[in-house]
């Protein structure tokens, strides 16, 4: 007992498969505007997005998806924009607080102190206030940048 493959490999079978036509249907895939999607739908989309491919996979984003990741940067951006803002408003507050209470560090009997805060502020100063402090902090902040783009940039 033969099966049909086995009849079509041996020749034993002799089907004519003129008459047979394809039907050519187009498939357009519908597209939606990612800006009126709420954010559980567009986590819930991006986060399937993300997790459909491995890392070392390269991928042709169709429209929709890329309306997504946009969607889902923008938003992004905007929450970013708003906690820098928050934390401004949290600093200014506390600046704001302090400043008109004395803190202050006495640096008399430090000479290497004195001599460097003498370096960055310029005159002859006896105490840092808090003030001084945080524009101490700044400066710390830039120095980590600088050495950390001239690290990048040094290839």
């Amino acid at each position: 007992m033969s099966n049909v493959f086995d009849d079509i490999y041996n020749k034993k079978l002799n089907l004519k498969f003129k008459n047979l036509k394809t039907k050519k249907e187009t498939f357009e895939e519908s597209t939606f505007e990612a800006s009126e999607l709420n954010d559980e739908t567009l986590n819930l989309l991006f986060t399937n997005l993300y997790n459909r491919f491995d890392t070392d996979d390269v991928h042709r984003y169709n429209e929709n998806e890329i309306k997504i990741i946009d969607e889902k940067i923008k938003r992004n951006r905007l929450i970013a924009e708003k906690l820098r803002e928050d934390l401004n408003d949290l600093k200014s507050s506390i600046v704001e607080e302090v400043k008109g209470k004395t803190f202050t560090l006495d640096i008399k009997n430090s000479q290497l102190l004195k001599r460097c805060c003498n370096n960055i502020f310029g005159g002859n100063k006896n105490s840092i206030t808090y003030e001084d402090y945080l524009v101490l902090l700044e400066m710390k902040q830039q120095v980590i940048l600088n050495e950390a783009s001239d690290l990048l940039s040094d290839d």
